[in-house]
């Protein structure tokens, strides 16, 4: 029942028809986790994601050619690289952010107020429970 909430709550309401630009869901995931974090691993990313290495690398590899993300060194290991979200990256997130929350204000603006209440205490509560989890 949860996997199906999760599913439903992402089809009804996040998944933001915005077109044309490129940005499939793994790489807006992605480049909001670097967002919120500055700078992640690669391996890092496929863990969070659950995505496999290769997988991994085509989004980045996209990402990188459109000028969204970038690869610097590690700091700590020269062998290895972060992944990092440029000035263009954070322009096409804010962009995404705004049609999702257009999306979002319409699709909430048909339900009735308590019912768009128990939504938001809902979603907090999703949020404040998973970010306990490891």
């Amino acid at each position: 029942d949860s996997y199906r909430a999760l599913h439903l709550i992402h089809r009804q309401l996040v998944r933001a028809e915005v077109s044309g630009d490129g940005l499939a869901h793994h790489k807006l995931a992605i480049m909001a986790m670097v967002e919120h974090a500055g700078s992640l691993s690669p391996s890092e990313i496929a863990r969070r994601l659950s995505l496999t290495k290769p997988q991994l690398t085509q989004f980045i590899n996209q990402l990188v050619d459109q000028g969204a993300v970038t690869r610097v060194p590690d700091d700590t290991d020269r062998r290895r690289h972060r992944i990092v979200l440029t000035e263009i990256g954070r322009m096409m997130l804010g962009e995404y952010m705004v049609a999702l929350r257009q999306r979002l204000s319409s699709k909430l603006g048909d339900l009735a107020a308590e019912a768009t209440d128990k939504l938001a205490q809902a979603l907090k509560d999703i949020i404040d429970i998973t970010s306990k989890l490891k």
